[in-house]
């Protein structure tokens, strides 16, 4: 993280932790849907599935509010901005899918 303003630093290591929170939701969603299959409760868990991944989508995008009010360079926001865009597409998708899913 050279050349990067302490601001930054924090934002760039905040949305980081964000994100790897995001991705082992993501992951643990995944794995729960994976073990349904013998589950009695296999709408409530889907339930909660839908409620975790949306979860995930709103707080990836904490991530870009940290720029309100901070100096923050235009390459450091384009590259956080183009990661959290892409990551919340994947986490969209999932729901989605989810959302097709007949349980």
């Amino acid at each position: 993280m050279k050349g990067l303003s302490p601001s930054e630093k924090e934002i760039t290591h905040d949305c980081a932790e964000t994100t790897g929170e995001a991705i082992d939701e993501l992951e643990k969603s995944l794995k729960t849907l994976a073990n349904l299959q013998g589950s009695d409760h296999k709408a409530d868990e889907m339930n909660d599935l839908k409620t975790w991944v949306s979860a995930i989508l709103t707080d990836e995008y904490t991530c870009t509010d940290e720029f309100d009010g901070q100096k923050v360079s235009k390459a450091v926001k384009n590259t956080i901005n183009k990661s959290v865009l892409y990551l919340a597409q994947l986490t969209s998708n999932c729901l989605a899918l989810f959302n097709l899913l007949d349980y």
